[in-house]
């Protein structure tokens, strides 16, 4: 467009018109285009994702929906670098379901979620796989603020290194967590915990699981089932090769609750290096209302 404009200039002085104004308005439209342009060639390339049927990397600006317009039914594949966090799904409100999100290579900044409920609602079926590459801060399944988790998985494995920890499920305030899985293998590090699921505030942890397995290194501890305030029931931990730096527990209540019928089996000549739970109640504000660890199982089959 600009170099129209300087040849309707000279088409124009031969008519009679005067051309000053023209050949002006070309060099002020080359002035402001430079910048510009060098802007563009200095500006990083953007975030490659390998496929891409929907998701998002990062947070909206305005929270809301995104994926195919739907927080679910999502699918990412990522095989390169991510500035900031890599997510199947996301809405700060109902339900975040059925999500996908598979890393084979990079490194991802911050976290990977593949499904994530910014505020009130559900987040169920979501997964992420990781089988190569860096995660800076932690993998999870699925994740909501207030609510419920339920059938969510996280899969790290090959030589994976996680810089935080893996979530099967994460609810971060108050909520219900059932069903969920976190799986770490082969040779993949992480340098936190390996949690089946955790609830953050007041709430239920029920058969839900983390294992660990072939060659793993965990730094710390692994978790069947996590809940702050509440009820860990039925949750599992199993350690059948590898090693964990850090204690081992199928349920662990940290303030007031029950842990009943939990279990934890370390196999197959894995190393754990810290203290083994079938369950836990920590109860460390020494409440009245101290919970109780009943009808849990610790096996060693090394």
């Amino acid at each position: 467009m600009k170099a129209d404009n300087g040849k309707s200039g000279q088409k124009r002085s031969k008519t009679g018109h005067d051309t000053g104004a023209a050949e002006a308005t070309g060099k002020l439209w080359r002035k402001r285009l430079l910048p510009l342009l060098v802007c563009l060639a200095l500006a990083p390339a953007p975030v490659a994702l390998a496929a891409n049927s929907g998701g998002q990397v990062g947070k909206p600006v305005n929270a809301g929906d995104y994926g195919n317009d739907t927080p679910s039914g999502n699918t990412v594949t990522i095989d390169s670098d991510v500035a900031n966090d890599a997510i199947g799904g996301y809405a700060n409100a109902g339900t975040v379901e059925n999500n996908r999100v598979t890393m084979t290579g990079g490194t991802v900044g911050r976290h990977v979620l593949g499904g994530w409920l910014d505020g009130d609602g559900t987040a169920s079926g979501n997964s992420v796989t990781v089988s190569g590459g860096t995660v800076t801060v932690s993998v999870e399944g699925g994740q909501v603020t207030n609510g419920t988790v339920t059938g969510n998985t996280a899969t790290v494995s090959g030589d994976a290194q996680i810089s935080w920890s893996v979530y099967g499920g994460y609810v971060e305030g108050n909520g219900t967590a059932t069903g969920n899985s976190a799986t770490v293998s082969d040779n993949a590090q992480v340098t936190g915990g390996v949690y089946g699921v955790s609830v953050r505030g007041n709430g239920t942890a029920t058969g839900n699981s983390a294992t660990v397995s072939g060659d793993a290194q965990v730094a710390g501890g692994v978790y069947g089932g996590y809940a702050y305030d509440g009820n860990a029931t039925g949750n599992s931990a199993t350690v059948s090769g590898g090693t964990v730096n850090n204690d081992v527990y199928g349920g662990h209540v940290w303030g007031d609750g029950t842990a009943n019928g939990n279990s934890v089996t370390i196999a197959d000549n894995a190393t754990v290096n810290g203290d083994i739970y079938g369950g836990y109640v920590e109860n460390w504000n020494n409440t009245a209302t101290e919970g109780n660890a009943t009808g849990n199982t610790v096996t060693l089959a090394t």
